[in-house]
């Protein structure tokens, strides 16, 4: 009934709604007509092209999609005790999904067959929105959105890098701040957080440097590996996740450049070809990672969002509505993803070399 009144609601139209469910007009006029008789109220009124929905219409129909939702929940909570099915909408930075989730999404989706999942991409606060919304049921974020009706859980600590082509590495090298003055910023623009983090630092750093920034207008892209190429190709440089570049720069496409480390530009700087490895962590542990290649303790309280002490380090986390129920979907993907990030942490940890003083 519920879900024939949302249908009459959306197509405006007994007719239409009874062509779309595949009943006849009359048991659509008949289950708004006892629908009605139950609110009190009329809820459509009668055009002669069509309906319209009455105040009170408007009204129940906030309920009525709450009931479906209800129907379906448990329509989903009894087919899984058989196995489980049902619907997932999971929202992500494109990045972190392509760096990160893959051997995720590979174990849950062969483990749950019956489970259509839906991977959206989205920004930090679009992800945030969307959850709270409930127009996807988990988020995975680069920082925790300190939103009061979302829950955070962090997964995975993860350094940004700065990068640019070797000529452009080398031109930095031999004249300093001068060089990237006029350098422009290639990123995602200004939702990201990864871009506007960029420019914010950019501006401290020419501060510091008394140099000030001439680059022309940023180069927006939709994904990474546009980013990627365009800043081999020499266009301007960008802030990525290590784990984005870290095979570039192993590979000399890439340079990484230490702006963060505040090295002058007469000071040495690292070999563009040595590429430090790669070692993600998640929140509680120290950060134990080194651009030369050497690993070494260092942080003891790891930021939840970029510091002033280190603000090139993310923890990504993942999102979900504090007083909404978890789908059984949702609640097997998220054990899912604590279970990965863990065991990915355990794994890395045991083929770090040892700190040798």
């Amino acid at each position: 009934m519920f879900v024939t009144f949302l249908t009459v609601l959306e197509e405006r139209s007994f007719s239409r709604a009874a062509e779309r469910l595949g009943y006849v007009q009359s048991t659509v006029t008949a289950q708004i007509r006892l629908l009605e008789q139950a609110c009190g109220k009329k809820l459509f009124d009668r055009l002669p092209r069509g309906v319209e929905p009455t105040r009170a219409g408007l009204e129940a129909a906030a309920y009525a999609a709450r009931f479906v939702r209800l129907s379906e929940g448990l329509k989903e909570a009894m087919a899984s005790l058989d196995e489980p099915q049902g619907s997932l909408h999971v929202q992500a930075l494109e990045s972190f999904s392509t760096a990160h989730l893959t051997p995720v999404l590979e174990a849950f989706v062969s483990r749950y067959p019956r489970i259509r999942l839906e991977l959206a991409g989205g920004f930090l606060q679009e992800t945030a929105e969307a959850v709270a919304a409930g127009r996807a049921e988990l988020g995975l974020v680069p920082a925790d959105p300190g939103r009061g009706e979302l829950s955070f859980e962090p997964l995975l600590t993860e350094r940004l890098v700065w990068v640019a082509s070797p000529q452009v590495g080398r031109r930095w090298r031999a004249d300093g701040w001068d060089a990237l003055s006029a350098e422009r910023v290639i990123g995602f623009g200004g939702r990201c957080m990864y871009h506007t983090l960029a420019e914010r630092l950019l501006q401290q750093y020419a501060s510091a440097y008394n140099v000030p920034r001439r680059a022309p207008a940023p180069m927006v892209f939709a994904s990474p590996e546009m980013i990627r190429q365009a800043v081999r190709c020499g266009l301007g440089f960008a802030l990525l996740p290590q784990t984005t570049v870290h095979a570039d720069i192993a590979a000399g496409v890439l340079d990484e450049l230490p702006l963060n480390d505040a090295i002058s530009p007469d000071s040495a700087a690292p070999n563009p070809g040595s590429a430090a490895p790669v070692f993600i962590e998640p929140p509680g542990a120290s950060l134990t990672a080194l651009y030369a290649g050497s690993i070494a303790t260092a942080c003891t309280e790891p930021p939840d969002a970029p510091s002033a002490a280190d603000p090139l380090l993310l923890t990504h986390g993942l999102i979900r509505a504090k007083h909404r129920e978890l789908s059984t979907p949702a609640r097997l993907f998220r054990e899912a993803l604590l279970e990965h990030f863990d065991d990915s942490y355990r794994s890395a940890k045991a083929n770090i070399p040892p700190v040798h003083s």
